[in-house]
């Protein structure tokens, strides 16, 4: 067990677990459970995971080289596999039923029995040698919505008709990485932006019930961002993290969507990979440090913050 100011690599991904527990992953390291000031070495790797999530009582991990890691006893034992793509995977979802859907470069990955057993479609198909490379997932009962990198012609957001496979493209970007894609309440959440320059946003539209209109709206910004990278939600609370600026440091944001603003509260060293959030309490994998960070507001309005980091 190591204390939190003990000296490690940067962390890459992490996922709230329960009881105001973490699952964190470690530049190369491996997988570690995060409670209060402390971390616990629970399985050694030598792969970059880039995502950690939890669905049921299983979690998911996906990195570099096509890897896919499972646990089915809340993180205490992993079993991986290497799936059938050399890129780095993004992003994984899943149900509570047994599916589990992630991706390679511009390709789909499907099991229907908690990712014992993989197939594999290719949604972008029609478009052939121009297809978009996927970045991001997002599953909402039998839609799945899809964000892909930066492409001139096809960026942007797709949704996969799980019931009969029929893609639609959404929202059209041609210099915008959709980094991060949650829904909250019916609202569908796009973030992302660019490498350079200041053209990160955070944009949210109604899930239609009956047509496939959607009308996206920018969420306001108190300081404008290169590129949103993570978007974490617990019981209303959303907070957001991004890339590193000028200065080397990433910004932690608190997203309003009642109020259509985000609010910078924190900052990371180097780039913000992933953020996971117990209602207003959060850990934030950074490049360079791995930061906790829990807010109490009291009836008189005064905020008390305790952050830690382990850099």
């Amino acid at each position: 067990m190591n204390m939190m100011n003990s000296a490690v690599q940067g962390a890459t991904a992490v996922c709230k677990e329960k009881n105001g527990k973490y699952i964190v992953a470690i530049e190369r390291e491996g997988i570690f459970r995060m409670k209060g000031l402390y971390l616990t070495k629970l399985f050694s790797f030598p792969f970059r995971i880039v995502k950690l999530t939890k669905v049921g009582s299983l979690l998911y991990g996906v990195g570099e080289k096509g890897v896919f890691l499972r646990s089915s006893d809340g993180g205490n034992t992993w079993s991986h596999k290497s799936l059938p793509t050399t890129s780095t995977i993004w992003s994984v979802v899943g149900s509570t039923y047994g599916m589990v859907i992630t991706h390679g470069n511009n390709c789909l990955y499907f099991s229907y029995d908690f990712g014992l057993n993989w197939s594999s479609i290719t949604p972008f198909e029609k478009l052939r040698r121009n297809s978009p490379a996927i970045r991001s997932l997002c599953l909402s009962g039998h839609s799945l919505f899809i964000g892909t990198k930066i492409h001139r012609q096809y960026g942007g957001v797709w949704k996969l008709d799980l019931n009969n496979l029929t893609m639609s493209w959404i929202k059209r970007e041609n210099d915008f990485m959709v980094s991060c894609l949650i829904v909250h309440e019916n609202q569908l959440l796009a973030a992302g932006g660019t490498c350079k320059g200041s053209k990160g946003k955070i944009q949210s539209c109604s899930l239609p019930k009956s047509h496939d209109e959607y009308f996206w709206n920018s969420v306001n910004q108190v300081s404008m961002q290169a590129s949103f990278l993570d978007v974490s939600e617990d019981d209303g609370f959303i907070f957001a993290t991004s890339s590193q600026d000028k200065e080397g440091n990433a910004t932690v944001s608190r997203v309003y969507l009642e109020q259509n603003i985000i609010v910078p509260c924190n900052v990371v060293k180097g780039h913000g990979w992933r953020i996971a959030n117990d209602q207003q309490d959060y850990v934030v994998a950074g490049h360079y440090e791995l930061k906790h960070s829990t807010q109490a507001y009291y009836p008189n309005n005064k905020t008390a913050n305790n952050n830690s980091n382990l850099s």
